[in-house]
């Protein structure tokens, strides 16, 4: 037995101390600190191979006597890494009364495990101090390495899992109680290398490398160590350790006092007083603790009543103006259903509230795709409005309504839901069809009055042309055919707004290129070339008049005047340019005669020319070369709304 811990000891602690540096190597991501924890262990426990290594030489080899010489040193390297890493290790910032607490806990039982330690070794310090001073050595060191396993216990250290610390702790607990049953063997000098105790240092170096391998896995990732990690931490046992010391030294004191060990009353008196001090002062401390929570508790309880009170309130008032609306308002979550409703909704819809709640928004309206990508456009857009839509009730009918919605939010800004209203449009859409109707007939209206407008005009172009026959006065007859020519201009605007789709706007092309055919016509003038370039303009009847009847004008002198020959040619032309509109009437004829250019013309024509295009509010132009060429540019004319 001897031999094979002499030999498989200082083999498993060296693996297990090189481990320990490739935990310190992964654990870089928990932070500087933790890593260097892990390099400090991993020499210690390499020293504490080194001391064995050395043991197994002596022992094995040599032959030496193994206790007390310097392979101690390589012992107690152990015991100060082992606890410098573990004070190296960063801590949570605790309040005030956390940190007296924990100082309170730490010394009850570091108290208690002295107490301990008294009761196993003064008796043999006071006989054979001079003989056992290594031994005790162990011991006192042992009572260091236990204030490093309350460190363990009792704090919290940032980036470092509970789970490796845990094994560590047990590992050190193992290492502590092997020690002292060993010293207590040498001090009693029935100390035999190689025995069952060797278990408990194998036991120790086994439960740092599974700390180790526990430390790999969770940084790996490993899921069921993740899971344990999770239940470690919801287990809260340190709180009850120093009750458990108190009770524990109060049974040593009862055994004590039955098997008659030779230990100083003062002594006994003095610890079992700071205990029992210790854990009255800490029990006050938590009193105090409890009177501020139930305080505090007391508070938050009140302060709750009356937020509950008032949000009561405020969600009485909110249904009271949810209620009163008289349109239908409901809310929809997240999935389409319906989560509450007002009575509108109810009288509407011919459904009970109890009914309409949890059921799909979009069943109640006709079209059931457009009521979800309704709701759907609220929620990408945040809102949306008079979104149309037909509610069929329970009696089937349907109710044109405008669907108006927004999104809701719960405190941390997240959207829960849609608020949505639905205006009954019923009355509304009447209203739509009754004035679509009156406009219809409006419109058949001023066709109708355009249409008579057009043969009256007619008439009366037919009576002035009955009337010229009757009439041998060349003048009189000229001034009845020119006055006819213009009523006819006229006339056939009414009836190009009769033949128009929209009364308001007048093609003017076919009404140009119509009238100058007809003008043509009416002075036997078909040797005459008519000449058309215009665009396809709308005007309305504002600028159609004026211009129909500055064209009839110029085209009536270019045939009158214009032409010695029976053959000529009319050009009209008529473009927009920019903002404004340019009319051109020219003819390749003689010219105007000078005495119709003079400015005191007393030529009709001319002065009507004049008239309309200060009407058209336009500019009028006159060349007289090659031929008579007249542009006036102006700018279309406000139409006038006739409702």
């Amino acid at each position: 037995m001897a031999c094979f811990r002499d030999i498989a000891g200082p083999l498993i602690e060296l693996v297990v101390g090189f481990c320990l540096f490739y935990v310190a190597k992964l654990s870089i991501v928990q932070g500087k600190r933790v890593q260097t924890f892990w390099l400090i262990i991993g020499i210690a426990l390499l020293c504490y191979g080194i001391g064995d290594v050395i043991w197994a030489i002596m022992e094995l080899v040599l032959h030496q006597q193994l206790f007390p010489s310097f392979v101690s040193i390589f012992y107690f390297l152990f015991y100060s890494l082992f606890v410098l890493g573990i004070i190296y290790l960063p801590g949570e910032p605790l309040s005030k009364n956390k940190k007296i607490k924990m100082i309170l806990d730490t010394s009850v039982i570091f108290i208690t495990a002295s107490f301990i330690f008294g009761i196993f070794f003064l008796p043999y310090i006071n006989s054979s101090y001079g003989l056992n001073r290594m031994g005790m050595a162990y011991a006192v060191g042992d009572l260091v390495l236990f204030l490093a396993l309350l460190r363990i216990l009792f704090n919290n250290f940032k980036g470092f899992y509970r789970t490796p610390l845990l094994l560590l702790g047990m590992g050190i607990t193992a290492q502590i109680v092997t020690d002292n049953i060993y010293s207590f063997q040498v001090i009693q000098g029935i100390s035999v290398s190689g025995g069952f105790l060797n278990v408990g240092w194998l036991l120790a170096i086994l439960f740092i490398y599974l700390a180790a391998t526990f430390e790999v896995d969770l940084l790996m990732g490993n899921k069921k160590c993740m899971e344990f990690e999770l239940w470690i931490y919801t287990l809260n046992f340190p709180p009850y350790l120093p009750l458990l010391t108190v009770l524990i030294t109060y049974v040593l004191v009862i055994l004590m006092n039955n098997n008659k060990i030779s230990i100083s009353g003062l002594y006994i008196e003095a610890a079992v007083g700071i205990i029992i001090l210790l854990a009255v002062f800490r029990q006050g401390i938590i009193l105090n603790e409890n009177e501020n929570l139930y305080a505090a508790a007391k508070k938050e309880i009140e302060s709750r009543k009356k937020s509950e009170e008032a949000l009561k309130l405020a969600n009485i008032y909110n249904r009271s103006l949810i209620e009163v609306n008289l349109d239908p308002l409901v809310t929809i979550g997240l999935d389409g259903k319906i989560t509450d409703v007002n009575s509108s909704t109810e009288s509407v819809t011919g459904y009970s509230r109890h009914e309409l709640i949890g059921t799909d928004f979009s069943s109640y309206f006709t079209e059931h795709d457009n009521a979800q990508e309704g709701y759907k456009k609220a929620f990408q857009n945040g809102s949306v409005r008079n979104y149309p839509l037909e509610i069929q009730n329970k009696n089937g009918k349907s109710i044109p309504v405008l669907y108006n919605a927004t999104t809701y939010k719960d405190e941390s800004g997240k959207i829960i839901g849609v608020f949505a209203a639905a205006r009954d449009i019923t009355e509304l859409k009447k209203a739509e069809d009754k004035l679509k109707s009156s406009l219809n007939e409006k419109e058949l209206l001023l066709k109708e009055v355009h249409h008579r407008v057009k043969n009256n005009m007619q008439i009366i172009s037919s009576l002035l042309s009955l009337q010229s026959k009757y009439i041998t006065n060349d003048l009189t007859i000229q001034v009845l055919k020119e006055s006819e020519v213009r009523i006819k201009a006229m006339a056939l605007v009414h009836e190009s707004i009769y033949l128009s789709d929209n009364l308001s706007n007048i093609p003017f092309r076919s009404y140009i290129q119509r009238l100058v055919m007809d003008i043509i016509t009416h002075y036997n003038a078909q040797w005459i070339t008519p000449k058309f370039n215009i665009e396809d303009i709308i005007f309305n009847i504002e600028t159609a008049i004026p211009c129909g009847l500055i064209v009839t004008e110029l085209v009536t002198n270019s045939i009158k005047y214009a032409f010695l020959k029976d053959e000529g040619l009319i050009s009209v032309e008529f473009t927009r340019e920019m903002d404004k509109l340019k009319l051109t009437v020219s003819d390749n004829g003689r010219g105007l005669p000078e005495h119709l250019l003079h400015e005191k013309s007393n030529s009709l024509g001319l002065l009507l020319v004049e008239m309309l295009v200060k009407q058209l509010e336009g500019e009028l132009k006159i060349y007289n070369r090659n031929g008579t060429t007249f542009t006036i540019i102006f700018k279309e004319l406000e139409y006038l709304e006739r409702v």
